[in-house]
This record gives C-alpha cells, sequence and structure tokens, in this order.
C-alpha cells in the first residue's frame, strides 16, 4: 500500500499535549515547565540572614540615641513640674496671706519621688490640698540622695503618709513656703542655704549617688522662695 509522503512527515512529528504547552503558548520541554520559570524569585536564606544583620545593627546604634532624647525631653518636663509648683505655691501663699505645703510623695515600691501636692491651712489647723497630685512622666523622678543630688532632703524634717491616686500610704517630706516667701523650716548658715536644691533625675537611677549624665536641678532661694532651673 503506498502511503502519501506528507501523511509520513505528520506520523513522524511528535504529539504535543496540553500539559506540555505553557501559558503563554510556548512548547514545554519534556521535563514538564518552561525555560526561563524554573526559579521563582524570593531572598536566599544568605540575602536574608545579611538583611537581618543590617537591621540588627541600625537597631543597635539607634536604640541608644532614642531612649537618651526621650530621657532628656522627660527629665526637662519633671523639673519644669517642680519649678512651677513651687512658683505656684509661692504665688497661693502670697495671695492667701497663708503658708502653703509643698509635699514631694514617694509611691512605693519605687525609689524616688514621683509626684508633688499643694496643700494649705483650712479652717482651724486642717491642712488641705490645693488641686490635685501631679505626678512626674514614669521614667524620671526626684532623687532620693540627700548628700550630692538633693540636699534639701537632709532639711525636710516634716513626713508622713497620704493617699496619692489610687496609691494607698505613700509616703511624704515636706516643706512650706510663708507669704513673704521664706522656706520652713529655716536654714542657717552659708552651707545650709546653698544646698536648697532638688534633682530629677531617670528613675532607675533615683537610688544613685553620683549625678547622671542628664538631669535637672531646681535651687530654691531660702528667703524669697523664687527658684532656678539647670540643665548640665
Amino acid at each position: 500500500m503506498n502511503i502519501p509522503a506528507h501523511s509520513l512527515r505528520i506520523m513522524a512529528e511528535p504529539r504535543v499535549s496540553l500539559a506540555m504547552i505553557g501559558q503563554n503558548g510556548a512548547k514545554r520541554p519534556r521535563g514538564g515547565f518552561v525555560r526561563g520559570a524554573e526559579r521563582s524569585p524570593a531572598f536566599t536564606l544568605v540575602e536574608l540572614l545579611v538583611v537581618i544583620s543590617i537591621m540588627a545593627l541600625m537597631t543597635a546604634l539607634v536604640v541608644p540615641a532614642v531612649t537618651s532624647m526621650l530621657d532628656g525631653a522627660n527629665l526637662a518636663q519633671g523639673g519644669t513640674i517642680v519649678n512651677d509648683q513651687i512658683a505656684l505655691a509661692r504665688q497661693i501663699a502670697s495671695a492667701r496671706n497663708s503658708t502653703v505645703e509643698v509635699r514631694l510623695i514617694k509611691i512605693p515600691p519605687a525609689p524616688g519621688y514621683r509626684a508633688l501636692q499643694l496643700w494649705v491651712s483650712g479652717s482651724g489647723s486642717a491642712q488641705v490640698p490645693v488641686g490635685k497630685v501631679v505626678s512626674f512622666p514614669q521614667s524620671v523622678a526626684i532623687s532620693q540622695d540627700g548628700t550630692v543630688l538633693s540636699k534639701m532632703l537632709a532639711s525636710l524634717i516634716v513626713s508622713g503618709t497620704m493617699t496619692a491616686g489610687v496609691t494607698q500610704n505613700a509616703t511624704y517630706v515636706s516643706f512650706s513656703l510663708r507669704p513673704s516667701g521664706e522656706v520652713v523650716p529655716v536654714v542657717t548658715g552659708s552651707s545650709a542655704r546653698a544646698g536648697l536644691y532638688l534633682t530629677v533625675v531617670p528613675a532607675r537611677l533615683a537610688s544613685a549617688t553620683s549625678p547622671p549624665p542628664n538631669y535637672a536641678t531646681i535651687q530654691l532661694n531660702p528667703d524669697s522662695g523664687s527658684v532656678q532651673l539647670f540643665r548640665p
């Protein structure tokens, strides 16, 4: 039987199944995939490790700087709070012609003094608060060191317990301002008079006895009650 030549050519060509045709119409090799699609775009393990290492290095460099910046901002705010509250106590004492007590409040179990509140004489001998308890930013406190950082604490002998917000039996020390601005208890001697200052420090260093790199010191004039704020 004679078979036409064109039929022989068709029979000799390999059949192409649908599985061997790619999405773009290209024939797939015998292996079943199109050349150029052998690997999908993705990170290798080495590339991922390099990126992670770079991120860790950048974090190690940036975090201390950010922490220092936040500490500085909070210390400035804490120093301003002390400065403003003492100035307010001086104004109230003069306006009411009455002695105003400034209480430095310690919130247990954290060290240092974390809040202030003003009190004034009410009816009889009772003391009544003037406004609410004013708290510092959580990361700062007045140093409890009465020898170097907050020498004024060594002169404050009046202390007691009180309710500060949700804290029961919070301890405090206090000093008062007379209508004239004079500070009570009255201190004598040039050294003691020059030592009427408080220092706001990072809360984690509230028990330290040496100045930290960043702090805010509030100096109180024993005669006029005026205050000055110092930063390093």
